[in-house]
């Protein structure tokens, strides 16, 4: 529960939930009770001595409308923290913020009821059902610290195997080498090949050229 709270050590556990029932989510139990019957009958002499006391100091609903939300919150708290106190002193600033849940005026009924004693059975009532949601959320979160210890333990014990290794990727195939260029062909020539002279005739020498005089 999300308490509002803002003094007298109250501090309400935001994952404890609530329970349901008449009294704002919370009931008396009927089943079986937190405490014995010798121990909850000190508890009501305490709890209803104790509002006997706070009924010296009236509270009424009009009171706590002139007050801001901080300091109504205080007011109410200080009172549930003293009387929660005298039954689970150990618990009392959780309990104390899950009953500032209620009502203001379902509050003031049990604080400031006619008779003490009714009074003090009510919110012993309370208190007892706030112990066993309190008591039920604990035993989960050990359960759950217990399995996440299990696991922890497990996975230590039993390392996972190691990946195998993939073979190295062959490299890709390189591209096909085209051949070289052929050369380009040799333009035509202009002139018709000379042809070789005759041969001169057998038995003759061939004629030697005899240059021109000048």
């Amino acid at each position: 529960c999300a308490s509002r709270a803002q003094s007298a050590a109250i501090a309400c556990d935001t994952e404890s939930g609530g329970a349901t029932g008449t009294a704002g989510g919370i009931t008396a139990p009927s089943d079986a009770a937190v405490v014995s019957e010798s121990e909850g009958e000190a508890h009501l002499r305490l709890l209803t001595d104790e509002l006997i006391r706070q009924s010296s100091h009236p509270l009424s609903l009009a009171d706590l409308e002139l007050l801001e939300e901080e300091e109504r919150d205080a007011t109410l708290g200080e009172r549930l923290y003293v009387l929660i106190s005298l039954v689970a002193s150990a618990r009392a600033g959780k309990i104390a913020g899950m009953l500032l849940e209620l009502q203001d005026a379902e509050l003031l009924e049990l604080l400031m009821h006619p008779e003490p004693s009714a009074g003090a059975r009510a919110a012993l009532g309370l208190i007892e059902e706030a112990i066993a949601v309190l008591q039920e959320h604990e035993a989960a979160q050990a359960a759950d610290a217990a399995q996440g210890a299990d696991a922890a333990e497990g996975s230590r014990a039993d390392p996972q195997p190691l990946a195998q290794s993939s073979p190295p990727q062959s490299p890709p195939p390189s591209p096909p080498q085209s051949p070289p260029p052929s050369p380009p062909p040799s333009p035509p020539s202009l002139w018709p090949p000379s042809s070789p002279p005759p041969p001169p005739p057998q038995g003759q020498q061939p004629a030697i050229p005899v240059a021109d005089p000048e």
